[in-house]
């Protein structure tokens, strides 16, 4: 891997990626969601209303995530991250200052080009790009830390938002993504195209090239039906535990589980050579997440057992994040990943986005949360098979 791993490089660059992960998730994603209600109180808001607003950020960064992955193919990831950052930091304190619905929605315009430059996706182009033998194990260190994000932000922003009032809180937080935009631009010396990069015969096809081939539709259509269908599910979990008989406590227990069991999946997944067989890979997650939602929605309200159950599905979740990662690289090599994943990626980030939605929708017209579960299960069973066409 040249001077890059010679002189220990990796370790400092690993450190400061999974920093980013852990600070940009917890500020630019969770933090708004935790205070959303204080933020609609304060402006006379629905809170419904207010949280759908949440989705302008994410629907950004999917469509900004196009260009950024360009942008990553031919720029150092300390210009591209370093500036992410910065505009995150504009984007906290406009949400602080804003006084009104516009204000407040181009704030959120600039949180989502932050998170289209910071979060998992922009991580993910550095990692395949510069790491080879140790690809996987960074993929696994970085959203490990995007995923105890949640953990230690949620009470923080809980607590600070007791001590000083949502507006303060946001102007806090623009200040720790000016630092945070220090230690990147300090941190990410590395060249736009590393020695370190994944050498494929079929490194060379272009991005229009990948989006002429069938599999990378079919592809796009697996990942994106899997992504919806798990996310759905586990999303949802509070009121699947509460219709089960289970409090808000116990429920959000359940969910915790869940959150907590993807660190579990990340580290097993350690063990799984998906970058020699993509395909099975992909089929074996759809088949066990199947099993384990379906598992889950059918089980009974006792807390113990849904709490076991919960861990192995957000273990399947992590997996599933793991895939998604690795899922262009695997089949088209590094040397136009960003591009390529930007525009794999956009679809699924809106997915996401919109997947507590069709949740809702579905267990609207199956009359129960766990119902939407059993059915979420069934389209992952059904969905296994389209891997062999990837």
């Amino acid at each position: 891997m040249g001077r890059f791993s010679r002189d220990g490089g990796w370790v400092r660059q690993l450190t400061v990626l999974s920093l980013g992960q852990l600070v940009g998730w917890g500020v630019l994603f969770y933090s708004p969601l935790v205070a959303i209600g204080a933020i609609a109180g304060d402006n006379n808001w629905a809170v419904g209303f207010a949280t759908a607003l949440l989705s302008v950020s994410l629907t950004v960064a999917a469509v900004a995530g196009i260009g950024v992955g360009r942008l990553l193919d031919r720029f150092s990831p300390r210009w591209v991250m370093a500036i992410g950052a910065v505009v995150g930091a504009i984007g906290c304190v406009s949400l602080a200052l804003s006084s009104g619905l516009l204000w407040f929605t181009m704030a959120l315009v600039m949180v989502g080009v932050s998170q289209s430059a910071l979060l998992y996706q922009a991580a993910f182009t550095v990692v395949t790009k510069t790491y080879r033998r140790r690809r996987q194990m960074a993929l696994t260190v970085i959203t490990i830390a995007g995923g105890l994000s949640s953990t230690i932000f949620a009470p923080l922003v809980v607590w600070l938002l007791r001590l000083l009032g949502w507006r303060e809180v946001f102007v806090l937080f623009g200040g720790l993504m000016v630092l945070l935009a220090v230690v990147l631009w300090w941190g990410l010396k590395i060249p736009p195209h590393s020695s370190g990069a994944v050498v494929l015969p079929e490194e060379s096809v272009g991005v229009v090239a990948a989006l002429r081939q069938p599999r990378f539709w079919w592809l796009e259509l697996a990942m994106l039906v899997t992504t919806v269908a798990i996310f759905s599910a586990t999303f949802l979990a509070i009121p699947i535990g509460m219709e089960k008989g289970l409090n808000d406590v116990q429920s959000a227990w359940v969910f915790a589980a869940i959150g907590f069991g993807q660190v579990f999946g990340r580290i097993a997944f350690l063990a799984v050579d998906i970058f020699r067989y993509p395909r099975a890979v992909l089929a074996g997650f759809s088949l066990s997440a199947g099993v384990g939602v379906g598992v889950f929605a059918l089980a009974p309200g006792v807390m113990w057992w849904l709490v076991t159950v919960g861990v192995v599905v957000g273990a399947l979740r992590g997996v599933h994040t793991l895939i998604q990662a690795s899922a262009v690289s695997s089949r088209w090599g590094s040397k136009h990943y960003g591009s390529i994943n930007g525009f794999f990626q956009a679809p699924l980030s809106i997915g996401l986005a919109l997947s507590p939605a069709v949740g809702s929708i579905v267990a609207t017209g199956m009359g129960s949360f766990s119902a939407m579960a059993v059915v979420m299960g069934v389209v992952l069973l059904v969905c296994a098979p389209l891997a062999r066409l990837t």
